[in-house]
């Protein structure tokens, strides 16, 4: 092999050696980085899931408030400092920290989530489609309320919402909460605990399932009567009222005849309670006992039992609302607590932010 070529092969092997040398350096830096990416990810899933196990702590009890503490998990470990009420938010907020490990790397998250469901359609104490009145010593508090019925100071709504007037007759009493700050119960009530006139966007809710925010909030047209059906929870459906099992419980789903009346005693019944039919005309009459959760009702014509939780009218067709001694008690916990127990809703504690 004579000079020139012994130099030509020289340099071809030269630089085959640089050329692999930056391969090799090249495939260590991918490697690195996907390893490195493959560890921040995993040590972020680790720290989500401390917060996540939080949650369901309070999905099983409501009113837990506390730490978990540290656990291995996937090659890692997490735990949560604290999930507390998150005050500055309002009612049926909470804010946790979680932390988590992975070798020697450190995450950690904090996130507020909404810990109730408040129905879109309930905007408070009586939620109506057309005018409300009421007669006699009828009260009804939209101020917040605890599942046992104390006031909860600061925190409630209206007493009444409705698209028509407002009609306090008798000695009836009405309160509620605006801006924070709480009117007790008075006649007449105060200006700015009811709502006249009330503009809906995309109309009032026409059906019991469009009250609890339809299949946009996973309850697509026709699941409450499906769930009564299906006794989930002590759920009933009628169209012969007097075949129901008293106390209610889960969601009770009532189809009357075409001007059909039903007046119930509750009891002490719990959940949903839906009077409904398919021209929104079906009433419920001077229901007395208690329940503690939201009836829905195309027609309520004269409460005289106590409710702890709301009342929605789908289609008042002019009947006093309330008369004698009954009372409505806003109670956003109940609604909540009705709504998830009675239709199985899991997802109630809706993450609004992480950081």
């Amino acid at each position: 092999m004579g000079k020139y070529s012994l130099i030509v092969v020289s340099g071809f092997i030269v630089t085959f050696g640089i050329i692999l040398s930056n391969l090799n350096s090249s495939a260590e830096r991918f490697t690195d980085g996907l390893v490195n990416y493959y560890n921040r990810t995993s040590l972020q899933y680790i720290t989500e899931s401390g917060a996540r196990v939080a949650l369901q702590k309070l999905h099983a009890d409501r009113t837990w408030r506390g730490n978990v503490p540290t656990r291995s998990f996937a090659s890692g470990t997490f735990g949560v400092d604290s999930l507390r009420n998150d005050e500055s938010r309002g009612l049926g907020y909470v804010k946790l920290s979680a932390r988590g490990q992975l070798s020697t790397d450190h995450d950690t998250v904090q996130a507020v989530a909404r810990a109730r469901f408040t129905p879109p359609g309930a905007r408070g104490a009586i939620t109506a489609n057309t005018t409300v009145s009421t007669l006699g010593r009828f009260m009804m508090d939209g101020r917040e309320h605890d599942i046992n019925g104390n006031v909860i100071t600061g925190q409630g709504t209206l007493a009444v919402s409705t698209v028509g007037d407002f009609d306090q007759g008798g000695a009836s009493t009405g309160g509620g909460t605006d801006n924070g700050v709480d009117y007790p119960p008075s006649s007449p009530a105060n200006a700015n605990i009811y709502e006249e006139n009330a503009a809906w966007s995309g109309g009032f809710p026409a059906t019991p399932d469009s009250v609890l925010g339809g299949a946009s909030q996973g309850y697509p047209e026709g699941k409450l009567k499906a769930l009564a059906q299906s006794g989930a929870n002590g759920g009933q459906y009628a169209t012969d009222p007097s075949t129901l099992h008293f106390p209610l419980s889960g969601v009770t789903y009532v189809e009357l005849a075409s001007g059909g009346i039903w007046s119930p005693s509750f009891g002490t019944s719990t959940g949903i309670v839906v009077v409904h039919n398919s021209v929104r005309n079906a009433t419920i009459k001077t229901p007395s006992g208690a329940l503690k959760g939201l009836l829905i009702a195309d027609d309520v014509d004269k409460i005289h039992c106590s409710i702890l939780g709301g009342v929605v009218v789908l289609k008042n067709i002019g009947n006093c609302i309330g008369n004698g001694t009954g009372n409505v008690k806003y109670c956003s916990e109940v609604i909540d607590l009705q709504v998830n127990q009675a239709s199985g809703r899991v997802d109630s504690f809706a993450i609004d932010s992480w950081w």
